[in-house]
């Protein structure tokens, strides 16, 4: 999970940088401005970054109660040998 945490928060910093791209060159009031500031300053954008970040914590203790009862991380070998 650590990597899709990192991609997105490439792709958010990514999206700052558009931003700041537009508004420097002048572009402050086009249709792609717009289109880049809603997705990143929207409730709504928020609302399902905040369940994105459930799913992801669920998706880790799942993974961490799944290696606790010795499930095996190589999916070639799915349970550890007692």
């Amino acid at each position: 999970m650590k990597a899709t945490k990192l991609i997105i928060e490439k792709q958010n910093n990514a999206l700052v940088e558009v931003i700041q791209f537009l508004d420097a060159n002048g572009h402050s009031d086009t249709e792609v401005r717009e289109t880049v500031d809603r997705i990143l300053n929207s409730r709504s954008f928020d609302e399902m970054k905040e369940d994105s970040d459930k799913e992801i914590k669920q998706a880790e203790a799942a993974f961490e109660i799944s290696r606790e009862i010795g499930f095996d991380d190589d999916l070639s070998k799915p349970w550890r040998s007692a």
